[in-house]
């Protein structure tokens, strides 16, 4: 009996230290490889793609240093979203900070408040309020951009304002704009000679009117010097500005686009609010999925013979039910032998090689040889980035991979941080006492009625 208590014992011992010896493995390895899964509708605790690049693609080292006193419950959540982004490289270094018990900490950065996340890259330093990943990313941007672009919007022919904050403006797409640390700046041609030389990419966002000759002859001008322009044209009486895409590879349609497909009519719109579904390899849309939507909108294409050095990219799409229509007055709604079946282009994308400049890159050294390029992105619709349709789908995302292209910035090309959605449901007081009852009298008094018929069943 003792031989066979002392076996027993033996085995307890050994199972429990294999026990512990397992979970301290496990332990070692969650720390080392961290494996999350969102189950939220829209997932609502997943980094946005664009966080994910763009912290991937780090050329040097950041710091986020969180400072919150000792016991603060509003830093929990800092700590989870700081410490998920750091997770995803090793050049993130990440630290929460009482200032209490650090002031030296503390004192490297001015004016410094409780609950402020610093994130220092060494030259410059941008602070974030809260657990806010959009504005975490944007500090991010802005503590490694090596210089400013300034994107600049043509004004003088009815285009839409970038400042205007109702439907048909453009500040929605601005003031993400400017929380990436881009420059805005008007641009104004009647005047002038050339578009100034500070301008990194020209918008012109669906004139009424055609450009004057000299205006005309400025935009290409600075596009034939190594330039970058998002062109988005509307359909007719408004400007098609074909002849600034032409020598491009870029066809603009004297046509609508008419989508009978009955998918924008699950969103309340007609056949004139085609949508896009489809995207084709292109750096602009590389790992987009999401929907948008171009209302009026005239097609876009490449042209079958390219110009010499033109490289043009058909990039987005509407559904296979939709066609080119040559002309939008006719009626009834229906395709006819002239117009051109779907799916049908709204937006593509040309570049062009000019061997005879050099980069900025060039010229420090870093990127000897490489020759500059003329980027262009053309838009059937300039409505689909306003306020009224910036916030369905991916429609703002889609305008703003479309300039970080243009501006060379290829690592803030991606799906960005969305707000969370509230999910709060808003009852009435008739609701309200609907739940009550359903909870408070109908629901125990069926489970005392289910007890009560099983007990009459047994007796």
């Amino acid at each position: 009996m003792k031989r066979r208590t002392l076996l027993g014992g033996a085995n307890l011992v050994a199972s429990l230290l294999l026990l512990a010896g397992l979970l301290g493995a496990l332990n070692w390895l969650s720390t080392r490889h961290h494996w999350r899964k969102d189950l939220t509708a829209n997932r609502a605790f997943s980094l946005a793609p664009q966080t994910k690049k763009l912290v991937s693609s780090l050329d040097r080292d950041i710091e986020l240093i969180a400072f919150y006193r000792a016991g603060d419950s509003a830093a929990e959540p800092v700590r989870d979203l700081c410490r998920e982004v750091a997770d995803l490289s090793p050049r993130i270094h990440f630290e929460v900070v009482d200032p209490d018990r650090q002031p030296g900490r503390a004192s490297r950065y001015p004016s410094l408040d409780y609950g402020v996340t610093v994130v220092d890259g060494g030259e410059r330093t941008e602070r974030v309020s809260g657990a806010d990943e959009a504005a975490l990313v944007n500090a991010l941007i802005q503590v490694t951009r090596r210089e400013q672009k300034t994107i600049g919007f043509l004004t003088g022919h009815g285009e839409h304002d970038p400042r205007a904050s109702e439907d048909h403006g453009y500040s929605a797409l601005v003031t993400r704009l400017e929380s990436e640390g881009y420059a805005i700046e008007p641009v104004q041609l009647a005047d002038q000679t050339a578009v100034p030389s500070d301008i990194s990419v020209l918008v012109i966002a669906g004139p009424e009117k055609d450009l004057f000759p000299n205006e005309a002859a400025a935009v290409s001008a600075y596009l034939a010097q190594g330039g970058a322009a998002f062109v988005l044209a509307d359909p007719k009486p408004r400007a098609s500005l074909a002849a600034i895409v032409a020598p491009y590879g870029i066809e603009v349609g004297d046509d609508l686009v008419v989508d009978v497909s009955g998918v924008g009519k699950l969103f309340g719109a007609d056949e004139f609010l085609p949508m896009g579904l489809q995207y084709h390899p292109h750096t602009i849309s590389d790992g987009f999925d999401l929907t948008t939507v171009y209302p009026e909108a005239r097609s876009v294409r490449a042209m079958a013979s390219l110009p010499e050095g033109v490289t043009a990219t058909e990039i987005v799409f509407t559904a296979g039910a939709s066609w080119a229509e040559s002309d939008p007055a006719s009626r009834p709604i229906e395709m006819g032998p002239s117009d051109r079946q779907g799916p049908v282009c709204v937006l593509a994308a040309a570049t062009r090689s000019l061997p005879s400049l050099v980069t900025a890159d060039s010229v420090d050294g870093e990127g000897a040889g490489k020759a500059a390029e003329i980027r262009l992105v053309v838009a059937g619709d300039s409505d689909f980035c306003t306020n009224n349709f910036a916030g369905f789908g991916g429609n703002l995302d889609l305008a703003l991979n479309a300039l970080s292209w243009l501006s060379e910035e290829e690592d803030l090309i991606a799906i960005r941080p969305r707000e969370k959605d509230d999910r709060r449901i808003t009852l009435s007081e008739a609701q309200a006492g609907q739940v009550r009852t359903l909870v408070l009298a109908v629901m125990p008094l069926t489970v005392m009625a289910l007890g009560l018929a099983v007990w009459w069943r047994r007796r």
